[in-house]
Parts: C-alpha cells; structure tokens; sequence
C-alpha cells in the first residue's frame, strides 16, 4: 500500500539539508582513506574557503505535499540551484516532498527527493508533476474529477490552493476554467491515489440509459434552471447513468475522459434502457521501476559512512550544498580539489546530473568512514 502524507503551512517545515560535522574514528573502525588526486580536469572547481550556500526555498510554504513513489512528468524535469537558475539535474524516480510556495502564478516548487539513501533537493518547474484529486470533490456543481484528473491553482493562501480544472472535450462552459478553493490535504501529487468519486453523487438507484448525440445539450444543477454547461458528445451517442426523471428532465451522471459530469438534461436527449445499474468509478495510475549499479574501476574509492555525508554540487562555478549521502549508503569517491571530493552519481539516485554539474562531498566528512574494494 502507498503511504502518501501531507501537511499545510502550519506544519513545521523540514529543515534544509545540513552538513554533518565530522566525527571522530572509533578505535576498530577501518583507517581513513584519501581518494586519488586529481587534476584540474576533473570538473569540480574549488570549493572557497568559507561556509558553502545552501539551496533553501524561495519563500514561505502553502502547502507540503509528499509521496513515497513518484516519477516527474515530460522530459523537462529539470532542477534548478534556485527559481530562474541554473539547472544541475534532471529528476528522476523516489520518493518527493514538495513545498507549493505563498502567492499567484507560481512556476517552480521546492522539492527533496530521496532515493536509495542519496537525498537532493532544489526548485523544480510546475509542469514537471500533475496535482491530483486526494478526495471526491464537485466544481460548480456539476462537475466531478476522476483521481487522474490534471489540476492546476492559481493561488496559494496558507493552509490551501484557488484549484482550477478545465473540462474535457464535449463539455462547454462560459468560463475556460473551473475554479474552487481547497485545504492542501484536498489534493495530491501522487498518480496512484484513489477514491469513490461516485461518494459525492445525489443517492439513489439508477438506470443504464444513451445520451444522444447533439451540439449543445444544456445541463442545469435544478430541473429546468439555468444552463450550467452544454454537452456535446465527441464520438456519437454514449452511455450515461439516468438517476432521476422529473417532468421534461432527467438527471444523468456521465463517465467522461478524467472526469464525471451530472445534472439535469431535457428528457428528449435521452434514452433509457429500463435495466438498474451500479456505477463504479476509481482509477489507479501505474508507474514503473528501474535502477542501475555503477562498476567500481581502479581508480575508485569505495565509502560506506556511518554518518549522513553533505552532497555538494558545482554548477560551472558556483558550488552550493544540495543534500545528504544518507548514514551507511556508498558512495564511488574519484579526484580530490582543495577539500572536495568528487563522487559518481549512482543510476539508483533520485536524479541524474546534466552536463556542466558535477558532484562532490567535502573531504573532511570523509574521516573515519570505511572503505570497500
């Protein structure tokens, strides 16, 4: 089962990721080892002589949002040092916290990603990831989104999100968009989610009936009020669940694309076949997995630390702290530069480097640590 959390603004906020002080070697622990030396090719530029920047969120959280297997969505899921700056890797697979920061028109969120004890954080773009339905929830009252319904919000206030949602093909409404305000614990990130988006319905036993095909079929909330939207059918006559009839009116429920749309349609647009059915609506996104090892070559170095080990990266310059080699987890040490040491970064890792990045640790978190051949 997936364990999914989340938590609003009130909630403490985990703290950016900190360099582990160096300990000191217990008395049977394997002596310390200094990686190769490297030269000046190696990619890792110097690290200044004075405490490194920290990637930190922009701004104060909205919302966090967590999931414990999540994959980015597209091919630009690129992480940034800061919002607007230069990109050092692209992510990958693992488990995410997400922060939605305070304010309108966000395009870049705060994430960590941890994957197989190697953990980076830094802002990621928003159409890198889908916010979804947690629960069954109605837009202006007609209108239900399925779990993999795309959801988008247009403001963050603290505690929760102004959510939009545009419908699917064949459902027209006044508005492009569909608007409503949620608490955060509303809405997920995660795609394997579910729930009885069939929970918020009127009650009541219903019959299989055909909504005929017709541009602009008007749906109202209330037997013969004001049209809400108008249904117009894509692909010819489709099948629909009649709940109610009430003079020239039929309430129906209609299963389309991501979504449920129900209300109040004239009699005449639709057909009944007299036999009582059950709807049953939910869906569960799947996602894959992968990994990779890394060959250990001779001139490697090996480490498994007892202690979580800062993650370093430098981005043609600019060297900024971006996370934790977690206690116990190896790391393939190469070159060393004035205290930095740069590392491989595993296959198994949350995300994968883009050229001009290059990962290291600082060398003195190094003492003590065991190394492997």
């Amino acid at each position: 089962m997936i364990v999914i959390s989340l938590s609003c603004a009130m909630s403490p906020k985990p703290s950016s990721p900190t360099a582990a002080p160096s300990a000191t070697p217990a008395a049977d622990a394997t002596p310390s080892h200094s990686p190769p030396a490297g030269s000046s090719s190696s990619g890792f530029v110097t690290a200044p002589d004075r405490e490194l920047a920290r990637v930190k969120p922009a701004s104060e959280a909205a919302c966090v949002l967590s999931a414990q297997e999540w994959s980015p969505d597209g091919e630009e899921s690129v992480l940034r040092l800061r919002k607007g700056g230069p990109p050092f890797a692209r992510a990958a697979k693992g488990s995410v916290q997400l922060e939605i920061p305070l304010g309108r028109d966000t395009d870049s969120v705060f994430v960590r990603l941890e994957r197989n004890g190697w953990e980076i954080a830094g802002h990621l773009g928003t159409d890198a990831f889908s916010l979804r339905p947690a629960r069954a929830m109605v837009f202006e009252g007609f209108l239900v989104p399925l779990p993999l319904a795309d959801l988008r919000w247009d403001e963050a206030r603290a505690g929760e999100l102004l959510v939009t949602l545009s419908p699917s093909r064949g459902v027209k409404t006044t508005a492009t968009v569909l608007r409503a305000t949620h608490p955060c614990a509303d809405v997920t990130i995660d795609d394997r989610s579910s729930f009885d988006a069939n929970s918020v319905l009127p009650p009541g036993a219903r019959r299989d009936g055909v909504l005929r095909a017709r541009a602009g079929i008007p749906l109202s909330v209330e037997a013969g009020g004001a049209p809400v939207a108008w249904l117009d059918p894509p692909n010819g006559d489709v099948q629909v669940q009649v709940m109610e009839s009430r003079g020239a009116f039929v309430r129906i429920a209609w299963t389309h694309f991501e979504e449920i749309v129900f209300g109040w349609v004239p009699v005449g647009d639709v057909r009944t076949k007299g036999a009582q059915a059950t709807a049953a609506y939910g869906l569960l996104g799947l996602l894959g997995a992968g990994g990779g090892t890394s060959a250990l070559s001779s001139n490697v170095t090996r480490y498994r630390c007892e202690r979580d080990v800062s993650l370093v990266v430098d981005v043609h310059g600019e060297v900024v702290v971006v996370g934790r080699v977690l206690a116990g987890t190896r790391m393939d040490a190469r070159d060393r530069m004035d205290g930095m040491v740069r590392v491989n970064l595993p296959s198994t890792a949350p995300v994968a480097a883009l050229p001009g990045a290059s990962f290291g640790v600082p060398e003195g978190d190094l003492a003590g640590c065991q190394v492997e051949r």
